[in-house]
């Protein structure tokens, strides 16, 4: 059962289309349903209010077209319990992040609906064993498991902090979803990967700076469940347990690197680590002196190492995997210090 490449150009191109179409419409929509996010002066230092609606826009064409490509004669016959996995987590997120973007939701309402859906993911990768043996102790996996899915969520939240970033970074982490699944025959990840990756172009068109709309929390929180759900079930051809772990580690070590630094600076400045700040990567680069645009595409070319590693480590033999992890180790240490260095002030 595979998917030919004329299949997986169309669901690329429907993807696209859909969202390049959608969006426009609920951007005319979005201010009579509240979906708007206006300036801060701490945070959000755009001129108005912009639209919010880049959640349901992303969710609507994933949700949509995947339907159809999973649907498509020599993919009907997948296991449900894999799409359960990725599909009830990721609705449950998005309807979380939906009524935040209305109401403002309290962090802790936010994060009871993200301990429900990750506890569903955990169980489902437990039922379906894809747990990966980090201990010996059932309890302690599955706790991990859960732990990684929320942090994900969060971080991916936490990186929508400039126009386009969390758009394009998304697209470029399905791209390699979609290369490692391709690689390996995962059906049903083939058909969620590409479906995202042309979902995401065909808003990113919205969404650059200066940006027409923005994800959302809906937006936001819905594609870091997606990629954290994505992360368990992908299948790497990493020579190890270990190697396999890695590959995904180092294949969101930005997303890592990122939260990290931004909690790290609060901590030391003695600030509560839920208030959000201008003390992430993207902010970083604008202090250093770089503008919005250039900013957008540092972080780009930041993160393609990162993803050429992870996918190399799938293809060479174990002693090279671990050597390019060695290099990659060295470069990632030197943009963290680099980045720590950046002096950051708390209005």
């Amino acid at each position: 059962m595979t998917l030919i490449i004329s299949e997986i150009i169309i669901l690329l191109f429907l993807s696209f289309v859909f969202s390049l179409v959608l969006t426009p419409i609920l951007i005319r929509l979005a201010k009579s349903f509240r979906l708007v996010d206006g300036p801060d002066w701490s945070r959000k230092f755009q001129a108005e209010s912009v639209p919010a609606v880049g959640g349901i826009v992303i969710f609507t064409c994933i949700s949509t077209i995947s339907f159809l490509g999973i649907n498509f004669g020599n993919v009907a016959q997948l296991d449900s319990s894999y799409v359960a996995m990725w599909a009830i987590p990721c609705l449950i997120v998005f309807i979380v992040g939906v009524y935040d973007d209305i109401s403002n939701l309290s962090p802790l309402k936010k994060i009871v609906g993200q301990l429900i859906a990750a506890s569903i993911a955990s169980g489902s990768a437990y039922s379906l064993n894809l747990k990966s043996e980090i201990t010996s102790n059932t309890y302690v996996n599955f706790a991990i498991t859960m732990c990684w899915i929320i942090f994900v969520t969060n971080s991916l939240n936490f990186v929508d902090n400039h126009d386009g970033i969390a758009t394009i970074y998304s697209s470029l982490i399905f791209l390699s979803f979609f290369t490692l699944a391709y690689l390996t025959d995962q059906i049903l990840l083939i058909v969620l990967s590409i479906v995202s990756l042309g979902s995401l172009i065909g808003f990113f068109r919205y969404n650059r700076p200066e940006a027409r709309a923005y994800l959302g929390d809906a937006g936001s929180l819905f594609l870091g469940t997606s990629i954290a759900v994505t992360s368990l079930q992908i299948d790497t051809t990493a020579n190890s347990t270990l190697l396999s772990v890695i590959s995904i580690l180092v294949l969101l070590s930005f997303l890592i690197a990122d939260t990290f630094l931004a909690l790290l600076t609060r901590i030391r400045s003695e600030r509560a680590i839920y208030l959000g700040g201008r003390d992430h990567i993207a902010h970083r680069l604008q202090i250093m002196g770089y503008s919005r645009s250039r900013t957008l595409v540092l972080m780009i070319l930041g993160t393609i190492p990162s993803i050429i590693v992870s996918v190399t480590m799938n293809l060479v033999s174990e002693k090279l995997a671990w050597t390019s992890v060695g290099v990659y180790l060295i470069y990632y240490s030197l943009c963290v210090f680099k980045l720590s260095k950046v002096p950051i002030k708390y209005g």
